[in-house]
């Protein structure tokens, strides 16, 4: 029973911990766009995410696959260009006897050099969606649509609303 509530108790810190990194970015990202300081950001951040849970969740998810994608694209060209390289050049054909193990090591290191760049398009992209989301709310109180928003954007915003209704 105890290692039973052990297991759940990490599980809900394991989403607590998950839920702070995420409100964390979001708080950073509202003090680059209104200056305020941490607890305020937060507190915006937290209230945004609330209003608009569906906006950041098809976000996150579909930068989840670019992510992913973008490593693996990147680092299986990598890998391929570093095995061609090996198995072709004649500088390794004495001294490799299985390019097995080199072109291994070059994916690890392509693979975590992708993944700090790709980590920048992640936070590019939830860094756009909060600026139109601001620029959003920003207008709402005047009643006018979005002001920096390109058009296709707003286009896009539109039809997917009136599919929602």
């Amino acid at each position: 029973m105890v290692q039973y509530l052990l297991s759940c108790l990490q599980c809900y810190l394991a989403c607590f911990e998950r839920f702070i990194k995420f409100l964390n970015k979001n708080a950073y990202i509202q003090i680059a766009l209104s200056g305020k300081n941490f607890c305020l950001a937060a507190k915006d951040a937290f209230f945004i995410i609330l209003k608009n849970p569906l906006r950041f969740g098809v976000v996150s998810s579909i930068g989840g696959v670019f992510i992913l994608v973008g490593k693996l694209f990147i680092s299986g060209l990598t890998t391929l260009g570093a095995y061609l390289y090996i198995t072709e050049s004649d500088n390794y054909s004495d001294s490799v006897y299985s390019p097995f193990i080199p072109t291994l090591m070059v994916f690890l290191f392509s693979y975590a050099i992708a993944a700090a760049f790709m980590t920048i398009y992640g936070l590019a992209s939830d860094a756009i969606l909060g600026c139109f989301i601001l620029d959003e709310e920003l207008q709402k109180k005047k009643n006018a649509p979005a002001r920096h928003c390109p058009e296709s954007l707003k286009v896009f915003i539109e039809k997917n609303k009136k599919k929602e209704k």
